[in-house]
Parts: structure tokens; C-alpha cells; sequence
């Protein structure tokens, strides 16, 4: 269980973390947003991360249960298959990040959406931790 706690904790800062950025300054968002898309070397140098990272996670953590753990697969299952999409189709995914952020009422809305999912998972990870 200590691991599932471990990904969800990291899961949850980040997609706090995001959501936070995503609601209180949107255009920085998608300003960065708009220069990382189109950048190739790094959407490929992150795509390889992603799938390393989601490699990991589905390798150590495989579980299909029918409680919160599931939710650190999926997110793993989800990273490893974006990595893959990153390197092997990075024009759709461009396509598609553009579409996202046409403008900053999207993106907070984006945001809106992150931030309870970031609180849940950091809620279901931290009464494993200081103990």
C-alpha cells in the first residue's frame, strides 16, 4: 500500500500544482504551452520521459482493485501510453494542444477540473504518511 500512497502523493502535488497555475494565471500557461508544442526536441525528450515513467509505474504497480489504488495505475497506464504517443505522433498531439489552448477560459476551466482530482489523490495519500 506504501507505494500506491508514494505515486498518488507525487500525482497529487503535481496535478495541484498545475491546477493552481492553470486557474490563477492562465495566459503564462498557455504561453509556455504554445513554445513547448512547438519544440520537437523536447516533446520527444519528454515523451521518452513519459514512458519511462509510466513504464515504471505500470511495472510496480499493476494493481486492478476496486479501491483508490486503481487510480495510480490508470495514471500510469495513462502517462506510458501519452510517452508513446509523444514520440510516435507528435503532430496529432500538437494539433490537439493547440486546440486546448485557444484561450484562458479553457485553460481555467482545464484547471477547475485538476484541482479536486490533484486534492483527492493527495487526500488518499496522506493518512499513509508520518506513521
Amino acid at each position: 500500500m506504501e507505494i500506491s500512497a508514494y505515486i498518488a502523493f507525487i500525482f497529487g502535488i503535481y496535478v495541484l500544482t498545475v491546477a493552481l497555475r492553470m486557474l490563477f494565471n492562465p495566459a503564462i500557461i498557455r504561453g509556455t504551452m504554445d513554445k513547448f508544442v512547438d519544440d520537437r526536441p523536447l516533446i520527444f525528450l519528454t515523451g521518452v520521459l513519459a514512458l519511462l515513467g509510466g513504464a515504471t509505474i505500470v511495472w510496480f504497480h499493476n494493481l486492478w482493485v476496486s479501491d483508490w489504488r486503481v487510480v495510480v495505475t490508470v495514471f500510469g497506464w495513462m502517462a506510458l501510453i501519452e510517452g508513446i504517443a509523444m514520440i510516435i505522433a507528435p503532430l496529432s498531439l500538437t494539433k490537439f494542444a493547440h486546440l486546448l489552448l485557444k484561450s484562458d477560459k479553457v485553460v481555467q476551466i482545464l484547471g477547475l477540473l485538476y484541482l479536486p482530482f490533484g486534492a483527492l489523490l493527495l487526500y488518499w495519500a496522506l493518512p499513509y504518511f508520518g506513521g
